[in-house]
């Protein structure tokens, strides 16, 4: 019995002795006023950069591969290896007739293809620079 009140006693004075010891040691803290701290906050708001660009295509969109016209290699040669179909290479050939002739390729010339990121065996789009000489 006697070891039962020993015990609370120790209790009751650690008790005692941390809740003086808080009270010394947090009773300088004070609650900031909100007001003087939104002041000193800088809320400004920093916009994302913007897309970066290929020939005017913005390139996060696509995965892009770029190569060059080899010896004897044409637009067919160059989409076909990437799975696209006859038809749809000469409707391409056929729209571009206005603004690149597919015939005058030549080796050397450098190109690219975009590619679409949610089906890569889809490509979007070509472009084919032409020599700067010329």
């Amino acid at each position: 019995m006697k070891k039962k009140y020993i015990i609370g006693l120790i209790v009751l004075s650690i008790l005692g002795f941390s809740t003086f010891w808080c009270y010394r040691h947090f009773s300088g803290i004070t609650t900031p006023d909100t007001a003087l701290l939104m002041d000193t906050i800088n809320l400004e708001v920093i916009p994302p950069p913007p897309p970066e660009k290929l020939y005017g295509i913005e390139k996060d969109s696509f995965i892009i591969e770029n190569g060059v016209v080899r010896y004897a290699q044409n637009l067919a040669t160059i989409l076909s290896e990437h799975n696209v179909d006859y038809s749809v290479i000469h409707n391409l050939a056929q729209a571009s007739k206005t603004v690149f002739d597919v015939r005058k390729m030549k080796a050397g010339n450098p190109y690219t293809i975009f590619f679409r990121r949610k089906r890569l065996s889809e490509n979007t789009g070509m472009v084919c620079l032409r020599n700067r000489s010329h």
